[in-house]
């Protein structure tokens, strides 16, 4: 299932313009250096409003998820809740993935759909090397 269609506006038109070039963008707080998801207008950790747009390194590590089922797709939809190696989470879809192979602190990296005239959007995939991500053995 194709994630969309999603629209533009004002502010979030650097992030579109980023995924359609296959950049993954969070914002990044000139105050106290923090990380927030890219929708963010204010700073998570010092409700600073100087952010500016920041290119992500697109690794994640997974949160959580849910499975949909559509009797017109041949696959389940797995919606998931990831943390960015910056740090914010984000949701999306993690594209191809079989549910049941699925676990927490799998390592997910970001790639980018575009279904139709819709804006191109960030999905996650699996990473080639799929084991628990690095900093989450270490916890």
């Amino acid at each position: 299932m194709p994630v969309g269609p999603v629209g533009r506006d004002e502010s979030s038109a650097p992030f579109f313009d980023a995924s359609a070039r296959g950049e993954f963008l969070i914002r990044r707080c000139q105050t106290c250096a923090s990380a927030s998801e890219p929708q963010a207008t204010t700073c998570a950790s010092c409700s600073g409003i100087d952010l500016v747009w920041e290119p992500a390194c697109g690794r994640a590590r997974l949160v959580s998820w849910a499975v949909t089922y559509n009797v017109d797709e041949e696959h389940p939809t797995v919606l998931a809740i990831a943390e960015l190696e910056e740090g914010p989470w984000w949701w999306s879809q993690i594209a191809d993935a079989d549910p049941e192979a699925l676990d927490v602190d799998m390592a997910l990296h970001i790639e980018f759909d575009r279904s139709g005239d819709s804006e191109s959007v960030p999905i996650f995939r699996i990473a080639s090397d799929h084991r628990k991500s690095d900093e989450a053995t270490r916890r």
